[in-house]
């Protein structure tokens, strides 16, 4: 039963028109293209009383999204429609384009060819594989190198700056006279990186059981 309350202030034209698309809305035999467009003349001719969502739930039970989902829907197919290609059957497939192709109508209708070509009933599932297929088949053209001109001299095109290598730093080793806590730290004599690499196992083991030696706690 339509609520005359929600209309009250409406003139006696706004109000039979007001009607009409109520009609188209509460008797669920239209389809969801015709219940789109209703709800979109209510909202552009402000044929309703206070917000156009707070109407929509109090006179429809429709929620914001659900509101709008109808609308966006109903744009889509007119846009299929007027392609020449028949729309899709329900407000989740229509729903669905606008969702993958957003406002394009050019993708929208290239989208929705491809899912009719493609002979098999379109599910979302397989409108959203097309609408993926559609993107990794969109290629991003390569820019050419730029064409050199003259003769190329081999010898300085093959030429390579040399690098010049700092010196290496010395490295200094720290040792311990003994465990106790006075004990005096010496400093060996400084050693380059390519001096260090050349010892041979001999001269360190000869410096490890220099260290042992001077080490208290071994010697009693």
């Amino acid at each position: 039963m339509t609520k005359d309350t929600t209309l009250g202030n409406l003139t006696s034209e706004r109000l039979e028109e007001a009607k009409k698309q109520e009609q188209i809305i509460d008797s669920g035999l239209s389809t969801y293209i015709d219940v789109g467009f209703a709800l979109r003349k209510i909202q552009d001719e402000r044929l309703h009383e206070g917000k156009f969502i707070d109407y929509a739930m109090d006179r429809f039970a429709l929620k914001k999204h659900t509101t709008y989902r109808l609308i966006r829907a109903a744009d889509v197919a007119k846009t299929l429609k007027d392609a020449g290609l028949p729309y899709p059957k329900n407000a989740g497939q229509a729903h669905r384009i606008h969702d993958l192709a957003k406002d394009d109508p050019a993708e929208q209708i290239e989208l929705w060819k491809q899912v009719i070509e493609s002979g098999v009933p379109a599910a979302l599932s397989q409108i959203d594989r097309i609408a993926n297929e559609m993107k990794e088949s969109v290629t991003v053209p390569v820019e050419n190198e730029p064409e050199i001109v003259g003769e190329v001299n081999m010898d300085s095109a093959h030429h390579v700056e040399p690098i010049s290598i700092p010196p290496r730093r010395p490295i200094h080793f720290l040792a311990f006279n003994g465990p106790h806590k006075n004990s005096v730290p010496w400093q060996m004599p400084s050693m380059t990186d390519s001096t260090i690499c050349t010892r041979s196992k001999a001269n360190l083991s000869r410096l490890s059981n220099c260290s042992k030696r001077s080490d208290p706690r071994r010697e009693s």
